[in-house]
Parts: structure tokens; sequence; C-alpha cells
């Protein structure tokens, strides 16, 4: 039985909203939208964002702290706070923020293309674009026209 004592760890952003007493009686999309207004962000798009708060609603299911109400369009099931949701005490992990995460990419970006500019500095060679996926940064380069 989980006590008051207890924490749960989850995503700062979704702490706030879901902490609200307005905010019950929700779908999975319209925790999406608030978590994206609350993050005040466009760093993220709605499909990542979607994904992200899906999970941590799996997590809040499976410990009892949410209950489900499905309908026949999966896009309209709801979610309700539980009594074991109320007396829960949740703790902040910044690493589960998606902000944090995409500031990381953003240093670990700023890093490769120091370095790729430097490796250029003196050839005909000239940084093209930036692409960047969960697993890997890549800077694409492409010959100055002689």
């Amino acid at each position: 039985m989980l006590m008051s004592k207890d924490k749960i760890i989850l995503d700062a952003g979704l702490i706030s909203i879901l902490s609200r007493s307005s905010f019950d009686n929700f779908t999975v999309l319209k925790l999406r939208d608030a978590y994206l207004k609350e993050s005040d962000s466009n760093i993220i798009s709605k499909v990542e964002a979607r994904r992200f708060v899906y999970e941590n609603l799996l997590r809040l299911l499976k410990k009892g702290l949410l209950k489900r109400i499905d309908t026949e369009d999966k896009r309209k099931t709801k979610y309700l706070k539980t009594e074991k949701f109320h007396k829960t005490n949740f703790a902040s992990d910044k690493k589960s923020n998606y902000v944090d995460k995409t500031d990381e990419q953003s240093k670990q970006i700023k890093v490769c293309l120091k370095i790729s500019l430097k490796s250029l500095n003196g050839t005909n060679q000239k940084c093209c674009f930036v692409s960047v996926s969960q697993k890997s940064i890549k800077v694409y380069i492409l010959n100055s026209p002689k």
C-alpha cells in the first residue's frame, strides 16, 4: 500500500498540471496540450509530447494513481485521479523533463559544430546543415563551388 511518505518521481511540468484540482477526467491529448503550454516551448513536437505524456500516464496507471475509462474511440479515453493519487508525494525528475533533454542536445550540437567549423577553417568546404535524432547528431558538409 502506498503511503503519503512515498514519493513518485515525475516530470516537473506533469506534476504541476496533474496537481491542479481542476485537472481531472482528462484525455491524453488534453494533458499533452497542457504540457506543451506549461513548458511554453516549441522545442518538441506534438507527437513527441504525446508519447512522453502517454508513457508517464502508463506509469501512473500501473501504480494505481490513475483510473482509465475506455471508450470505443481510443482518442477519447479518459483518465481520472484516484484517492491514491491524492495521497502521493511527487518529486521532480529534471532528467525526465523534455526541455532538459533538448537543452543537452543543443549543447551537443554546438560542440559538434565548433569541431566541424575548426576542421573546415582554411578549406573550400562549407557546413551545410545539421541533422539531429535521438541517437546521433550529424553535420553534413558540402564542397564550395570552384
